[in-house]
């Protein structure tokens, strides 16, 4: 409590200091102290990049619940925000939010990812990130790939990088039995590099904002299989990305196995490397937000 007493403290003396007619809080953390702070009647924006998850614990979960209700529904009162997806705003309202929602997704450093066209060889090579498991739906992948090697005659692998709990969960599924289609991969800032060695993506994510992996592969001509979820919705259009049921692992398989059986064209390719680069990149994205900076001040 008393940091964050000092934190309003020191907002308020910026905000007097430089008296902005915005002020854009990214973080939720600051995003009450920043309502707080603001003595300068500028208007506030919450940038909010994901849903807050709820604790198993019952008690605690309805203190939670309680403190949602007051961000939201009392101290939100007139800010307005910005969500990376449509489906964020059941989120807010469910929790008392009843302003103004900017749907405004990311954009991603377009110069970080080179294209590269796709020579399928003997063997059909995957790429998935390792790393908050749950989330990106690691062992439904990995529950697949028992499928797989049950139903297909076709050569792959599937190169996983080696995230904090990638290993953990490999082990848990084959039971230390790794097989030998999986290659376990270091981390690299090099991604464009990673694109490069695959032939195709794979996200089965149980949960998403903005994937900046899928725009990624997109960039670099790599067609992608990913999760049908609301927050990728935006890929659904491009012929390159192939979307399976959410957690459904016969589903997952299927695609997979689909995609081994059929090439994807690389004007399709092309096609969704163009439409990131008009629709997902950091310019793009700064330019939706100062027009949306504009029609507030308007």
């Amino acid at each position: 409590m008393g940091g964050q007493k000092k934190l309003i403290q020191d907002l308020k003396k910026i905000f007097e200091e430089e008296k902005p007619s915005i002020i854009h809080c990214h973080f939720d953390g600051y995003d009450e102290c920043v309502v707080k702070a603001n003595k300068v009647n500028a208007e506030i924006i919450w940038h909010e990049h994901n849903e807050r998850s709820l604790v198993k614990n019952p008690i605690k979960k309805i203190y939670q619940k309680i403190n949602l209700r007051y961000q939201y529904g009392v101290i939100g009162k007139k800010v307005h925000i910005i969500s990376l997806y449509n489906g964020f705003e059941k989120f807010l309202r469910r929790y008392g939010y009843k302003g103004n929602i900017e749907v405004i997704p990311n954009g991603i450093e377009e110069k970080r990812i080179t294209f590269s066209p796709k020579v399928r060889g003997d063997s059909i090579k995957f790429l998935t990130f390792g790393g908050r498991a749950d989330d990106k739906g690691l062992d439904i992948l990995l529950k697949s790939i028992k499928i797989l090697k049950k139903r297909t005659n076709c050569k792959f692998v599937i190169y996983i990088t080696k995230g904090k709990d990638t290993k953990e969960w490999v082990n848990k599924i084959f039971e230390d039995d790794i097989p030998k289609e999986i290659d376990i991969i270091p981390q690299t800032e090099n991604v464009s590099g990673l694109f490069e060695k695959v032939d195709c993506f794979l996200a089965p994510s149980r949960r998403e904002t903005f994937s900046y992996a899928v725009a990624e592969a997109m960039l670099s001509g790599t067609p992608a299989i990913i999760s049908d979820l609301e927050a990728v919705s935006w890929a659904f259009s491009q012929k390159s990305i192939i979307t399976f049921e959410s957690e459904n692992v016969n589903d997952l398989a299927e695609k997979i196995i689909n995609y081994m059986e059929n090439n994807v064209s690389e004007q399709y390719l092309k096609d969704a490397r163009k439409f990131v680069l008009e629709n997902y990149t950091v310019s793009a994205w700064a330019d939706k937000v100062i027009k949306y900076y504009d029609s507030i001040l308007s």
